[in-house]
């Protein structure tokens, strides 16, 4: 799933907010019973791979989203839409397409210029500590660094 915030507008600001919206995001899943598989939160967007148990994305979708928009717009005092609707899900296909979704989400702050390896992201689960997703198994790195090795960042 992918949520690009309106316009130019930035979904985080600073740490802060990116530390918020983790704890939003599992406490989202944790509330709709799903297993949140990997995610990187950027300045104006977010992906997060969902294992859901139950056909619940979008109730899922419209907590985590609601909330995060009405912590954000409290906190920054303003007023109005913050994300783009609606959101963009895309069903994994198979394993194969599943190792792409994990290369897309840990390559995606690298190929926006922000640092120059995935480890250096810290609002990841290529980075994180574990506490949100679990940290991608050696497929997934292995893909990563053969990505990176080639200069390969269009996916």
């Amino acid at each position: 799933m992918t949520q690009h915030a309106t316009g130019r507008d930035l979904l985080f600001w600073d740490d802060h907010d990116y530390a918020a919206c983790l704890r939003l995001l599992t406490r989202s899943a944790e509330r709709h019973d799903t297993e949140i598989r990997d995610y990187c939160l950027m300045p104006n967007h977010l992906h997060v791979l969902v294992e859901l148990r139950h056909e619940n994305l979008p109730e899922l979708m419209q907590y985590f989203l609601a909330r995060h928009v009405e912590r954000f717009n409290r906190r920054h005092l303003r007023r109005g839409h913050l994300v783009q609707a609606p959101y963009r899900p895309n069903p994994i296909q198979d394993e194969p397409h599943l190792f792409r979704t994990h290369r897309y989400i840990a390559l995606n702050p690298v190929r926006a210029g922000i640092c120059e390896h995935p480890l250096e992201w810290p609002w990841s689960a290529f980075s994180g500590d574990g506490s949100v997703a679990p940290r991608p198994g050696s497929t997934v790195v292995k893909l990563v660094a053969e990505a990176l090795g080639r200069g390969d960042l269009n996916y």
